[in-house]
C-alpha cells in the first residue's frame, strides 16, 4: 500500500503531493525510506522554484547575496518584539512545517510502544507468539502541573513509572495451513487480467480509490491527509516488526506455479501491509467522514471503506504475493492500529486483539466481515466458524483508555473539523 518498492514502506498519501511542495529535499527516501506526504520529507517550497535543491539554486543565492548587498543598508539591530514561545506548548504546532510536525507526531505514537515475543507452547510444541504493547506513561495533564511547580529533586519527576498492555498479538499459522492456502491464491489467479490495472495502480498508496467514495482533497482536507499519513507510517514500522518476527514464506516460496504478476517483496508474508494499512486508513476514514452533519447514512459509507481495503487486500493474493491469512492477519492489525490511534487522539478507548495463526487450518477465503461490524462501526471476534481472532483487554470486554496525546489531538481536531 506504500510508495517503497512492490509493498509495505510509508510513501505518503497521495493527492497532497503538489500543494506545499510535499516530499521534497530532506525526506528519508530510497527503498524502504519515509517520504511523501506529511513524511520526513521537505514542506513549503523545499525542493521547489528556487528552493534548496533545485536547478537553479546557485543561481538564486548568489542574487540573493548580491540584492542585500544592494538594498539592506547599515546594520542597526533587532527590530522585532517577539515574546517567547510557550514552552511545548500545543499551539506551537501551527507553526512548524509539516515534515517537522510528522517527525514530531511518529515520536509521540511510536515511544508508546514496545514488542517483545515469547513461546506460548512448550519445546515439544512451540507457539511463538508476538505482542506489541501500550506503554503507559503519566498523564499529559499531571506532567505539565509538575513541570510548572518548583522541582527541588527532578530525579524522581524525571523517571515516569511505565505500565504494560498487550495492544496486539500475533502467532504463525503452521505450515500445513500455509500449504492448504495455495489453492486460493491459484484460483484468484484467474482473475489477474481483469485486476491487472488496480494491482499495479495500488503498489504506491492508493489515495484515488479513497478519494472516490469519501471526498478527499489536498487544500479541502490537508490536515486529514496528515492524519492519513501519520497512520500509514504507524501501520508501516508495526507491521514490519511483525514481519520480522513471524517470518513467513511467500506464496512464490512453497510453489513455482505461483507465478507472481508482480515482483515479490523481500520481506515476510504475515501480516499484509497492504492490507493493515488499507484497513487503517478505512478506520480513520470511517471516523473522520461519518461525524459530518452532511452524512445521512454512515453505516453505507463505513461498508464502502471497508470493502475497498479489503479488495485492496484481496489484490495482493491475486497478483500471488500474499495469503488470505496473510490479509485476515493485516485487517486485525490494521482496524487495531486504526482505533488505537483515535484513542490516543481523542482520549477514549480501545480494544486489544489477538490473531491466533496456530488455530487456522488454512481452509478458508479473506472475509473482512469475519472482524467488523460496519452496521456499528466495531471491531469484532471472527467468532466460531473462524476463531483465530479475539478480543484480549485487560479486563475482558471493557475497552481500555491509552491516554490522549496532546499533540495528535491538535492534528485530529483540525482533521475533524474538515468534515
Amino acid at each position: 500500500m506504500s510508495g517503497m518498492g512492490p509493498e509495505g514502506g510509508v510513501g505518503g498519501v497521495g493527492g497532497v503531493g503538489g500543494v506545499g511542495g510535499v516530499g521534497g529535499v530532506g525526506g528519508v527516501g530510497g527503498v524502504g525510506g519515509v517520504g511523501g506526504v506529511g513524511g520526513v520529507g521537505g514542506v513549503g517550497g523545499v525542493g521547489g522554484v528556487g528552493g534548496v535543491g533545485s536547478p537553479g539554486f546557485t543561481l538564486f543565492s548568489d542574487a540573493l547575496i548580491r540584492n542585500r548587498d544592494g538594498i539592506a543598508g547599515s546594520w542597526q539591530g533587532a527590530k522585532s518584539n517577539f515574546s517567547a514561545r510557550g514552552f511545548d506548548d500545543v499551539a506551537n504546532m501551527a507553526r512548524w512545517e509539516q515534515w517537522c510536525r510528522a517527525a514530531m507526531l511518529d515520536f509521540e505514537l511510536v515511544s508508546n510502544l514496545h514488542f517483545t515475543t515469547y513461546n506460548a507452547g512448550s519445546s515439544a510444541a512451540p507457539d511463538f507468539r508476538a505482542t506489541l504493547w501500550h506503554m503507559g506513561i503519566p498523564d499529559p495533564a499531571r506532567v505539565a502541573s509538575q513541570a510548572n511547580a518548583a522541582v527541588t529533586e527532578p530525579g524522581a519527576f524525571w523517571k515516569p513509572a511505565c505500565s504494560a498492555t498487550r495492544l496486539a498479538e500475533m502467532s504463525r499459522p503452521g505450515e500445513a495451513a500455509f500449504k492448504e492456502q495455495l489453492e486460493f491464491v491459484n484460483g484468484w489467479a484467474d482473475v489477474r487480467e481483469d485486476r491487472a490495472n488496480e494491482i499495479f495502480s495500488q503498489l504506491a498508496p492508493p489515495m484515488n480509490y479513497w478519494s472516490a467514495i469519501v471526498h478527499l482533497h489536498p487544500v479541502r482536507t490537508r490536515y486529514t491527509f496528515e492524519v492519513l499519513d501519520l497512520g500509514l507510517r504507524l501501520a508501516n514500522v508495526c507491521e514490519m516488526r511483525f514481519k520480522q518476527a513471524l517470518a513467513g514464506w511467500r506464496p512464490l516460496d512453497y510453489s513455482p506455479q505461483v507465478q507472481p504478476m508482480i515482483q515479490t517483496p523481500g520481506h515476510g508474508t504475515l501480516p499484509s501491509g497492504h492490507a493493515t494499512e488499507s484497513f487503517v486508513v478505512a478506520t480513520l476514514l470511517a471516523a473522520l467522514a461519518t461525524k459530518g452533519a452532511l452524512t445521512t447514512d454512515p453505516a453505507q459509507v463505513r461498508d464502502q471503506l471497508m470493502l475497498q481495503a479489503a479488495r485492496i487486500a484481496i489484490n495482493r493474493t491475486i497478483a500471488g504475493v500474499h495469503f488470505p491469512l496473510d490479509s485476515a492477519a493485516g485487517e486485525m492489525l490494521g482496524l487495531t492500529l486504526g482505533h488505537y490511534l483515535i484513542a490516543r487522539a481523542e482520549g477514549s478507548t480501545c480494544n486489544s486483539w489477538l490473531f491466533e495463526g496456530q488455530k487456522d487450518d488454512g481452509k478458508s477465503d479473506f472475509d473482512f466481515r469475519d472482524q467488523y461490524d460496519t452496521a456499528n462501526g466495531r471491531q469484532t471476534a471472527s467468532g466460531a466458524a473462524s476463531p483465530w481472532v479475539s478480543e484480549i483487554n485487560p479486563t475482558a470486554g471493557t475497552p481500555w483508555p491509552p491516554g490522549k496525546a496532546p499533540l495528535l489531538e491538535w492534528l485530529w481536531l483540525l482533521a475533524k473539523a474538515e468534515w
